[in-house]
């Protein structure tokens, strides 16, 4: 997918990518990749967003990139102040929902001082060959063999999207005599094999969550579902962009946050609704006990910041909450694919508006949000928000936000 130019200056060609459009959708992200990205997040933070705001050529192809790409954006790339839109834009950026890359050297010469090399976490390359006895070369047509497939994946749908007569069973077709899945893949040759320290080393983890589910074993919907939980639970926003590795840890600004396999557990992966709400209030020093008073009600998340995330088993896995969150969930409670069941059935339960609310959030910097699941694979249904609660919501300081599953 193309991407949408943001400026050019007197070195480079800067060019805004949503995340899951950059590198086609592999897993295997190369070095080169996410050092392009850094560089663009740092770009990103250098600038002055009341200086980019008056470049009213740049705020229009910022407008018209957010709104195409990210509906739940679409009323402030209409209607949003030219400031508020490029904050919006650096902060997609720095989460790396989206991706801004240096695709075109002006000058062909090399840009200031070189940008030093992160720390890289293990490689894939590097576990396949210690954990599983492969060598170099084995290790590495492992990678290739998995790359080809998502290749040819892509090939064949950009093919058919650009059709004007085709069949889906036709591009099963192409795939299935082409690619051969993994599982059915002949041992490889275990021979030790000297590792070149010239080769790129790649990791074995993506933002893209399509991608995230094949590789820890779920479901698409179900993976959706955990996806929309594991944000919830740690106050995430909708776009905002995690990586997941192939262990299951959640990464979000460089930080392990949580474990997608915390998330698939019990009653709620029984079955997939197409709509959901949550109700939540967070921040760094929320008290569970105090608000579970205040709303006379049982939540269904209650933790503090700094408490230890543990597994299904009730164990600690070494990670701390990023923030403190109290909060329930419509799901278990109201069955309908809109939302508006879901949100009318929070508001009667938390008894909402409350007149005390705002000067509660205020006082103690908390944030309250509706956080709401939309599924949406097929591309034709709009969230159905009624106005007179997100009219409510914003009276009283919250917000509603949509997380959208296409």
């Amino acid at each position: 997918m193309g991407g949408t130019e943001l400026k050019t200056d007197s070195f480079q060609r800067w060019v805004m990518y949503r995340k899951d459009a950059y590198g086609s959708g592999r897993i295997f992200v190369s070095t080169e990749q996410k050092e392009a990205v850094e560089e663009g997040k740092k770009f990103s933070q250098r600038a002055y967003a009341d200086v980019w705001a008056k470049d009213s050529a740049l705020v229009r192809r910022v407008r018209a990139f957010l709104g195409t790409n990210f509906y739940w954006h679409e009323r402030l790339a209409k209607n949003g102040a030219d400031v508020e839109v490029i904050e919006t834009l650096q902060s997609m950026i720095r989460g790396e929902s989206v991706v801004l890359i240096a695709e075109q050297s002006r000058t062909g010469g090399a840009m200031g001082n070189p940008v030093p090399k992160p720390e890289r976490l293990p490689s894939f390359r590097s576990s396949l060959m210690n954990d599983c006895g492969m060598s170099y070369d084995a290790a590495t047509a492992y990678i290739d063999r998995y790359n080809d497939i998502v290749d040819r994946a892509n090939a064949v749908a950009d093919r058919y999207a650009n059709a004007e007569s085709s069949s889906l069973a036709d591009a099963a077709s192409d795939l299935t005599e082409t690619a051969t899945p993994l599982g059915d893949a002949q041992p490889f040759d275990y021979a030790p094999d000297p590792v070149s320290g010239d080769t790129e080393e790649l990791a074995a983890s993506t933002n893209n969550p399509d991608f995230a589910a094949k590789m820890l074993g779920y479901e698409r919907k179900t993976f959706g579902d955990m996806i929309h939980a594991m944000k919830y639970e740690n106050h995430l926003r909708g776009d905002d962009n995690v990586i997941w590795h192939d262990n299951g840890d959640v990464y979000f600004d460089g930080l392990k946050i949580d474990n997608m396999h915390s998330y698939c557990n019990g009653k709620d992966m029984d079955s997939h609704q197409l709509a959901h709400a949550s109700f939540s209030v967070s921040g760094d020093d929320v008290s569970p006990t105090f608000w579970t008073e205040y709303f006379g009600v049982v939540p269904d998340v209650a933790h503090r910041k700094g408490d230890a995330i543990v597994d299904r088993d009730g164990q600690p896995r070494g990670i701390a909450r990023r923030t403190g969150v109290w909060g329930v969930r419509s799901k278990s409670v109201v069955k309908s694919d809109l939302l508006e069941p879901h949100l009318r059935y929070l508001v009667e339960h938390l008894r909402l508006p409350r007149a005390d609310l705002p000067e509660l959030l205020r006082r103690g910097n908390v944030r309250m949000r509706f956080f709401c699941y939309w599924d949406n694979e097929a591309g034709n249904r709009v969230p159905d928000v009624p106005d007179d609660i997100r009219s409510m919501m914003e009276a009283m300081g919250g917000i509603v936000e949509v997380d959208e599953y296409r």
